[in-house]
């Protein structure tokens, strides 16, 4: 965690100074009450609509007392000065640092700082919920996985709050585009390192427990069906809103409310998304379309989307890293391979991979025991270590591509060509 302060912070409020809207900062934390306040993390890339969500959250509370942070890696938090104070119970804008890596203490110091105070309005009650609003280069599971550790070391904050779950807003109108052309490396940065585009939608998107498909209005029936699927396919486990607006009823998109109880904080790790992809194939294994008539029995319901999934598995089994680098360099349908033993290099024809959307998965390599993780995404490949899977034997990869365009059979004969 950063120690720096990387940048200043201001706070809307209807009334007064620091002290009078928030109170003492330091209040006593170690001595709190029973209740646990249910944080929400708002993900979701640049102009997907989350500043518009939350300004229709805090005009529709329903009765319900709500806090936010916001958080701009620009130097002026735009989107805490878009938010009006009539809106407001609560809100600490957190800016020139993005909260998932260079300015992560200092959204826990204001998180910690809003938890202590009565708001604007000094309402009576406690707080209801409360929403982090990550900025659009922001990767979620750097916050979540913070929380677990604070909650681990019983940190004082964790005795008033905890992390009920995390809320990714795509843009329905260029979502698909984005993520399948890959327009190169995202300038939006963390520190000194770029994004490309694809693989940080897919980071965000596979973290989150919900899904809102936002902008529907500008686009077609055919196109948001399209979107819904793949989403669908990229996340099987997430519940999903299709809206305009960012418009969600509040206690359907943020149904946890406070308890008097320790909580698990939800932590989407590389190994429990795995196991949730396996999942949902499975799931797609039995059709639940009137009027199937695929020869020989269904292969599954998603095919009737235009979207199928499988996995390759081979128990046990190691690849050769001079035959992956190969495949990987040749074949993948990709401008960027990044293995952690080798230095990048660009993809190739592709034509083997024709058609895949997404691979993600874990593998291990010849006379190693270390375990790697593989996610290829839009026009990117990377393969890294994962301390997570230590207790993962073999091969396994879910692959999801384009019906009559993916070759099942063409993928697993080239992977089966690199085991040793």
């Amino acid at each position: 965690v950063s120690t720096q302060s990387t940048g200043d912070f201001f706070i809307l409020a209807m009334l007064g100074g620091i002290e009078e809207m928030f109170g003492d900062p330091t209040m006593d934390l170690h001595e709190p009450p029973s209740i646990r306040v249910p944080v929400t993390i708002l993900t979701g890339f640049l102009g997907a609509g989350k500043t518009t969500m939350v300004q229709h959250i805090l005009r529709n509370r329903e009765g319900l007392k709500i806090g936010v942070v916001v958080n701009d890696i620009a130097s002026a938090n735009i989107d805490s000065a878009i938010l009006a104070f009539e809106d407001a119970d609560g809100i600490v804008g957190l800016q020139n640092g993005c909260a998932c890596c260079s300015g992560r203490e200092d959204l826990f110091t204001r998180l910690e700082l809003l938890v202590n105070s009565g708001g604007s309005r000094k309402m009576a009650q406690g707080w209801d919920r409360l929403v982090v609003e990550c900025s659009g280069a922001a990767q979620p599971l750097a916050i979540a996985e913070q929380l677990q550790r604070m909650s681990q070391e019983k940190h004082p904050l964790m005795k008033r709050v905890f992390l009920a779950g995390i809320v990714c807003v795509v843009d329905g109108s260029t979502f698909l585009r984005a993520y399948t052309e890959g327009d190169g490396l995202e300038q939006a940065v963390h520190g000194s390192q770029s994004e490309w585009i694809s693989n940080l939608l897919t980071s965000q998107l596979e973290c989150a427990d919900t899904v809102v498909l936002n902008k529907a209005d500008l686009v077609t029936p055919a196109q948001l069906h399209q979107v819904s699927e793949l989403l669908g396919s990229l996340n099987s486990n997430a519940r999903c809103f299709q809206t305009s607006h960012g418009e969600v009823a509040l206690q359907e998109l943020l149904p946890a409310s406070p308890v008097g109880i320790d909580m698990i904080p939800y932590v989407p790790t590389l190994w429990s998304r795995h196991r949730i992809a396996l999942a949902g194939v499975e799931r797609s294994k039995t059709c639940s379309a009137q009027g199937c008539e695929h020869a020989g029995g269904c292969p599954g319901e998603n095919y009737h989307s235009g979207i199928f999934t499988f996995v390759y598995q081979r128990k046990d089994a190691r690849l050769s890293k001079q035959m992956l680098e190969g495949l990987a360099q040749e074949r993948m349908p990709v401008d960027q391979v990044k293995m952690e033993w080798s230095q990048e290099v660009s993809g190739g024809a592709g034509e083997i991979f024709q058609g895949l959307v997404r691979s993600k998965g874990f593998v291990q390599l010849e006379n190693s025991e270390t375990r790697y993780y593989w996610s290829h995404a839009g026009r990117q490949l990377c393969v890294t270590q994962c301390d997570q899977a230590r207790m993962h034997q073999g091969v396994e990869l879910v692959f999801i591509g384009e019906v009559g365009v993916m070759d099942q059979a063409l993928i697993q004969d080239a992977l089966d060509a690199c085991l040793v």
